[in-house]
């Protein structure tokens, strides 16, 4: 399972990453390399991403 947290700024997706990552899902902010090219091996490495 993968977790995509996607809002405007203030909408609380930083908030989300937070309590994702209190529940163990391992979460990082959405980096800009993936904007082009989304089947890279970071993708495996997490279970979810936030973008604001």
């Amino acid at each position: 399972m993968k977790v995509f947290g996607v809002g405007f700024q203030r909408t609380g997706t930083s908030s989300l990453a937070i309590a994702l990552n209190m529940l163990g899902i391992k979460i990082l902010q959405f980096p800009k390399e993936l904007y082009y090219d989304i089947d890279r091996d970071i993708i495996r490495q997490y279970d979810g991403f936030t973008k604001n």
